[in-house]
């Protein structure tokens, strides 16, 4: 069964949620999407997910971030790290004050930039999560802009606008570089304690295995780090989804149970 649910957060913007549910009844174990860079909730590889943790008796709440999707705000003003970091301490707040949720078993899973700001959250003290994955993992610094020459013109003008799949052309301050380029995944890493569950795809060429490697070696134990011939949308690779899926299915039906 699938929800939908509005999320106000620390600004006063109302972040646009879809909750899956168990069949049954709760407390359930519960965890938390996170998208990508100009991501949203509805991608393939985050609504599979969501469906198949509920088939497995686990819920699922994925949601866009502030100033994305369906959520209020806008990609200029209110899309930023800090914000999307925030985005995840009230729907965690919100579950458990509104959901029938164990709150000894809530985990978090996050995609690319998702997977940056999962491990960051999961890194908070005191920890909210007993469990963290992240698939294909941003190291921070947005790595993914290799151009030196557009930065040095995102910072001049101010503004640099990116071509996105879904939204179309956005624009996006240089305030958003600036923050974005102070996140050290590897360093975030350091400070969970709890089993973490890293996924690569040797075939990326936006968030290179190598990088997942090197956050990987930064983490402590319990780790675990899988890799597979995935590009960074393994969502159009069906053959890869199912199998990725299940892994991080059964990874959290083991740590959240």
């Amino acid at each position: 069964m699938t929800r939908h649910l509005a999320i106000e957060n620390h600004l006063g913007l109302k972040l646009d949620a879809l909750l899956d549910l168990p069949a049954g009844p709760g407390p359930y174990a519960l965890v938390i999407l996170l998208h990508g860079n100009t991501g949203w909730k509805e991608e393939e590889h985050i609504a599979s997910l969501a469906q198949g943790l509920a088939s497995a008796g686990i819920a699922a709440l994925r949601f866009d971030a502030s100033g994305s999707g369906q959520s209020d705000g806008s990609f200029a003003e209110h899309y930023r790290p800090s914000n999307y970091l925030a985005d995840v301490g009230a729907v965690y707040a919100y579950a458990l004050a509104n959901l029938d949720i164990a709150p000894e078993s809530v985990g978090i899973w996050g995609h690319s930039y998702g997977g940056m700001i999962a491990i960051y959250a999961a890194a908070a003290q005191p920890p909210r999560f007993r469990a963290v994955c992240g698939s294909q993992p941003s190291p921070g610094q947005m790595s993914e802009l290799k151009d030196q020459k557009k930065i040095v013109e995102w910072q001049t003008t101010g503004w640099q606008e990116f071509q996105t799949s879904h939204f179309g052309v956005i624009k996006l301050p240089y305030a958003f570089y600036e923050e974005r380029s102070q996140y050290r995944t590897a360093t975030a890493v350091q400070n969970i304690h709890q089993p973490l569950l890293l996924i690569t795809g040797t075939k990326d060429t936006l968030v290179s295995a190598d990088s997942v490697r090197t956050v990987y070696a930064a983490a402590n134990q319990p780790k675990q780090l899988l890799e597979f011939p995935a590009g960074h949308d393994y969502k159009r690779q069906p053959e890869l989804l199912g199998p990725i899926n299940r892994a991080t299915i059964d990874f959290f039906t083991a740590n959240l149970s």
